[in-house]
């Protein structure tokens, strides 16, 4: 699979439904709050040659998310979302 959800622990796992486009060296990736719940905090795992990701915000302007490598990963922190809101995060 070319992207993971890692959450902090089990009992803070949300239902989020990840979309994924990616060619390895860049992706665009959706993410879909689908629960009655604000998601917790969590983080998108991809594999690729990406060195940072942007949160693309409603406005079009881009929020820069904390990243870090492991091997061939690229760890984005994601912060919360919305019930039943949608994130676009962009990684290059």
């Amino acid at each position: 699979s070319p992207i993971r959800l890692k959450w902090e622990n089990d009992s803070a796992i949300s239902r989020v439904q990840p979309y994924i486009r990616t060619n390895g060296k860049k992706a665009a990736i959706m993410l879909l709050n689908a629960s009655l719940d604000t998601t917790n905090p969590f983080e998108i795992v991809v594999k690729g040659e990406m060195t940072k990701a942007v949160l693309v915000n409603p406005d079009g302007s881009e929020t820069a998310l904390k990243c870090h490598h492991d091997g061939e990963y690229l760890y984005a922190s994601v912060p919360e979302i919305d019930v039943w809101d949608i994130a676009y995060v962009l990684m290059n």
